[in-house]
């Protein structure tokens, strides 16, 4: 059987340059939830979830967890993943994800490849299938990035902000329309992002929001973990994918663990 050509030159950028690399951004501070990348979910901690997809999915030539956080650098060594020490210059609450793509993307040990992922630790809810659909989508598409992205639950002109002390639509009265007259809009939701690395580097004021832009869907529910509250809906969405049942000693059901509730490991 014939491939089609998108994937011919998939196989050929293989051979050419290696697989993609995978940068996995994991810092130790968190204003909303502190800890949270290392907070647990099903037994183990958010930075893991990220290593064992990215190992599990195949699809990488080297994974690369960036932090200054010795704890998150441990798991990573223990999994047998690249572990990156943040140098000062990218250290610290105000530094983007970009800076820390371009930087790892220019160390020596990091292969030259022609296209890279960022995957955030915040959403525990993708699979490596979900990495390999989003890998083939970038060269399906053609596009310069293929990220996994959520709709808006509500138009961007429906907010409000503040003004001489009172609140007002935030491109006037005069854009507001019923909802269903607005194009959908959609923003990432934390899972992962492609990024060709020549357009990533040349767009690189842009950062993720360039050129050619390729949307992936989660088939199924998920959370971008930013506060404690994300935190308990993921515990309880994650239940719901892998109950938990303890027992009596005879192998009878006693009870059911709750996250959040009668559990705080889940």
């Amino acid at each position: 059987m014939t491939l089609p050509d998108w994937k011919q030159k998939q196989l050929t950028a293989h051979t050419a340059t290696g697989k993609p690399v995978c940068i996995i951004p994991a810092r130790k501070t968190s204003v909303r939830l502190p800890g949270k990348n290392k907070a647990i979910l099903g037994g183990k901690p958010l930075v893991q979830h990220a290593i064992d997809v990215a190992k599990e999915s195949q699809l990488f030539s080297m994974i690369v967890v960036s932090s200054d956080d010795m704890d998150i650098l441990e798991i990573a060594y223990e999994c047998g993943v690249f572990p990156h020490n943040r140098p000062e210059v990218i250290r610290g609450k105000g530094v983007q994800q970009k800076e820390i793509c371009i930087y790892v993307l220019g160390l020596s040990q990091v292969p030259k490849t022609d296209i890279f992922c960022l995957l955030p630790v915040t959403n525990p809810f993708k699979y490596a299938s979900d990495l390999i659909a989003g890998y083939d989508l970038i060269w399906e598409k053609q596009a310069n990035y293929a990220g996994s992205m959520v709709r808006c639950s509500l138009p961007s002109d429906y907010a409000l902000i503040e003004k001489k002390g009172w609140m007002v639509p935030r491109r006037g009265f005069q854009a507001i329309k019923q909802s269903q007259k607005y194009d959908p809009e959609w923003r990432y939701d934390g899972a992962f992002i492609f990024a060709r690395r020549e357009v990533f580097e040349i767009e690189f004021e842009y950062g993720f929001y360039g050129s050619k832009v390729a949307r992936y869907v989660l088939p199924r529910r998920s959370v971008d973990i930013d506060t404690q509250d994300d935190l308990d809906y993921a515990r309880y969405l994650w239940l719901k994918d892998h109950p938990i049942l303890s027992t009596d000693g005879t192998g009878a059901v006693a009870s059911l663990i709750i996250p959040g509730v009668n559990s705080e490991t889940i």
